[in-house]
């Protein structure tokens, strides 16, 4: 049986991550549903690829600090779809800037 490079596994991962970004932003739904699956896939593999010997690994900080910005990121893009979806099935949940007689909402009377 091959051992498992958890660096290439992490790696692979990043570039999913990437993968998935690119998608929410075109908001292509297969691609992103595609993307998500085959990052699930690698994180399971690296759940088992025994990562004892990663601690002292000095490409891991710089590969976690890249996971992490991406997946903010990521977030950061699904949530703007989600708030304009929102709005756009429902416009009453937008809410309005202003109020029928011209006040700006929240507003002093």
């Amino acid at each position: 049986m091959m051992a498992i490079d958890p660096i290439e596994l992490l790696t692979d991962s990043l570039a999913l991550a990437e993968a998935q970004l690119e998608a929410a932003k075109t908001m292509d739904v297969e691609a992103l549903r595609d993307a998500t699956a085959a990052r699930q896939d690698l994180l399971f593999e690296l759940q088992h690829a025994g990562t004892d010997a990663l601690r002292d690994d000095p490409r891991l900080l710089p590969l976690l600090r890249e996971h992490r910005e991406i997946d903010d990121r990521l977030e950061a893009v699904l949530q703007s779809a989600v708030t304009a979806l929102r709005g756009a099935l429902d416009p009453g949940s937008a809410g309005t800037t202003y109020l029928a007689d011209g006040r700006i909402r929240g507003g002093r009377p």
